[in-house]
């Protein structure tokens, strides 16, 4: 019975392998590496796994740091200073280019609003620190940019 089970499973990798041969690039495979939910006051051991896998680009999704406040723009800003002096973070950064989230907790409190009080001040530290000063205008309404290869 499990020989030929184990028949059968080699038969289908054979198989498969040269099914979707046809649809395997020509170059190395665009590594893209997601992350998300950094509590940068945590420890954050993935960040250094991340320097491993040989990424590409990093999109970082959301909740990059926690900077939960109703009225305190310097949470915000230490939040983002925490995570910028984490050595796994200068180190990936260092790999590859990195695209950024404006997330609630990104934003501030959770799951605030366009009413939101530091809308403007979180707005500002987020372009600082992801550099995104030249491609997001200081005036312009939540993020929309475009990255090319």
């Amino acid at each position: 019975m499990y020989r030929l089970a184990f028949t059968l499973i080699l038969s289908f990798f054979a198989l498969s392998s040269a099914l979707f041969a046809q649809f395997a690039p020509e170059e190395e495979p665009y590594r893209i590496a997601l992350l998300g939910c950094i509590r940068e006051y945590e420890p954050a051991p993935a960040l250094w796994k991340y320097t491993e896998i040989n990424a590409n680009l990093a999109l970082w999704v959301g909740d990059n740091i926690y900077a939960d406040t109703e009225d305190d723009p310097s949470v915000i800003a230490n939040g983002y200073q925490t995570l910028g002096n984490l050595e796994a973070f200068k180190a990936f950064q260092s790999q590859v280019p990195f695209l950024a989230t404006w997330d609630d907790h990104d934003y501030g409190d959770n799951n605030e609003n366009k009413h939101y009080a530091l809308k403007e001040e979180s707005k500002q530290l987020f372009r600082e620190f992801w550099k995104l000063e030249d491609k997001i205008p200081a005036d312009q309404k939540g993020f929309t940019t475009a990255t090319t290869k």
